[in-house]
């Protein structure tokens, strides 16, 4: 048994709107930004094939008109990058509406000897030397294992002294945790 301290125990209820806004902040952190990185394509696409169409056009009358080509390309180009970033952006909606588990209601328990989950499909608990980061995004406290395998409760389903009494656990048993921030 691990030294005495906080237990924290908080029930959840997800909701899909808190899930896409998690979804969405975890999929941006992890470098897989197609939104950013469309309007980027883009403004790159239309800016470079502009400057190719002006160089590319040796007199004037045909200059004009590759300026408009290149224009209109990189447009054709941001629309695709735009339809892309709509596909990607419901694959929350998708794995929501697929998964059943997702919309469980659960029961966290936060204590010395570590993380007990548990829904009407499933239970598990973890021991802290599992986790490797936890972090508040998008409103979440989110809990990364080392093998990617994220807990999450929101912010707003912690009283005041649960939060303190996570933040102490959270300090204690995982590697490099600063702190909570400042509730909002």
């Amino acid at each position: 048994m691990a030294d005495a301290g906080p237990v924290v125990r908080v029930k959840v209820t997800p909701t899909y709107k808190d899930f896409a806004r998690l979804h969405a902040a975890l999929t941006s952190q992890q470098g897989w930004s197609l939104y950013r990185a469309g309007i980027g394509v883009a403004v790159l696409a239309v800016v470079g094939l502009t400057i190719w169409g002006v160089i590319a056009a040796a007199d004037a009358d045909r200059r004009e008109a590759a300026l408009v080509q290149g224009a209109v390309q990189g447009l054709v180009l941001a629309v695709l990058c735009a339809a892309l970033w709509r596909v990607v952006g419901g694959q929350a909606r998708k794995q929501w509406d697929s998964t059943p588990g997702l919309r469980e209601d659960r029961a966290f328990e936060f204590s010395p000897d570590g993380l007990y989950v548990a829904s009407a499909s499933a239970s598990s608990r973890t021991d802290w030397s599992v986790f490797d980061k936890a972090e508040v995004l998008a409103g979440h406290v989110v809990l990364t294992t080392r093998d990617q395998v994220a807990h999450y409760v929101p912010e707003s389903a912690l009283s005041d002294g649960q939060r303190e009494d996570l933040d102490e656990l959270l300090r204690a048993h995982v590697p490099g945790f600063a702190g909570l921030p400042a509730r909002r």
